[in-house]
């Protein structure tokens, strides 16, 4: 979890907002994956993303979790697989248990809510796809965690500065 108290899964498991009490076990919305605990849906926001291939213009409507705590959109092998995603690089990362993995980067256009953008996908090993920060801040979007919705914030506008 971060210091602002947000929603943290990079780490391969899911932290629990500070003002939630519920721990880190697993319980009836959740269940092991692996290493991961993956929660079924309560505290969670998820949001239907269209995923495209920009090469090729091979696309997948996608449900991905928000993840407040991450930087890239994070896509498991199988999806970029089913996209035929080009990989065009590869980064060392650092998940929120402070480990760090390499990770394969490829470009990808994704659209949330009716707004687009071109990004890179990180290309791991997680149990489901993660919508992170980059994309919602380019796109204008924020989190409800009380609606459990991604809502606009505003007209889309990327930050420069």
């Amino acid at each position: 979890m971060d210091g602002r108290g947000e929603i943290n899964h990079k780490a391969g498991h899911k932290e629990n907002n500070k003002n939630n009490l519920t721990d880190h076990s697993q319980s009836a919305d959740s269940y092991l994956y692996g290493k991961w605990l993956v929660s079924t849906g309560l505290g969670y926001v998820r949001v239907k993303c269209m995923v495209r291939n920009p090469e090729d213009n091979v696309c997948e409507e996608i449900e991905m979790l928000a993840d407040t705590g991450s930087w890239y959109v994070a896509l498991p092998r199988i999806v970029a697989n089913k996209l035929r995603l080009r990989i065009i690089g590869k980064e060392r990362v650092t998940l929120a248990d402070s480990k760090e993995i390499e990770v394969e980067l490829a470009p990808i256009y994704i659209e949330v809510l009716g707004r687009g953008t071109h990004t890179l996908a990180a290309i791991i090993d997680a149990p489901e796809p993660l919508l992170g920060t980059s994309v919602m801040e380019v796109l204008g979007l924020v989190v409800d965690p009380k609606s459990g919705e991604m809502k606009k914030r505003g007209p889309r506008a990327s930050y420069m500065l």
